[in-house]
């Protein structure tokens, strides 16, 4: 299966269990599944609300929406980035292997013949040695 595929599957079925979950909690009326850290993770959710409505008491909501701008526009631009590299280091590796894909069909394309000429190119004599060798056979 597609990775995607698996991640949509895997979060589905977590929006399932965590849906029933709370339907259940809801009904008995108490938490089942990590009761201390979800009771410590409101209380950090109570008071980080608390500070923020103090925080947009005195200094406003929109200095407080352009603060979270901005942040979120850093964020992304870093997100960019680190895309653009991953692109480009992803380029270069598709290149090299194209490469080396090329050079393997060529090898797996040639035949017996092929080789045998290109052992007779690389092993043969050059001119001055032709001539030194005929020579010698001349004198005998």
């Amino acid at each position: 299966m597609e990775f995607s595929l698996w991640v949509t599957v895997v979060i589905g079925t977590l929006l399932v269990f965590f849906f029933v979950l709370t339907s259940l909690e809801e009904n008995r009326g108490s938490r089942f599944l990590l009761t201390g850290a979800r009771v410590w993770l409101d209380k950090k959710l109570v008071s980080l609300y608390y500070w923020l409505s103090h925080l947009k008491l005195h200094l406003g909501s929109t200095s407080l929406q352009m603060l979270f701008h901005f942040f979120a526009h850093r964020l992304l631009g870093w997100l960019l980035n680190i895309l653009k590299s991953t692109e480009s280091l992803l380029d270069s590796l598709h290149r090299r292997n194209r490469l080396v894909a090329k050079s393997v069909k060529e090898v797996r394309d040639k035949n017996h013949l092929d080789l045998i000429a290109e052992h007779k190119a690389s092993t043969a004599l050059t001119p001055a040695e032709r001539q030194e060798l005929k020579e010698k056979s001349i004198e005998g």
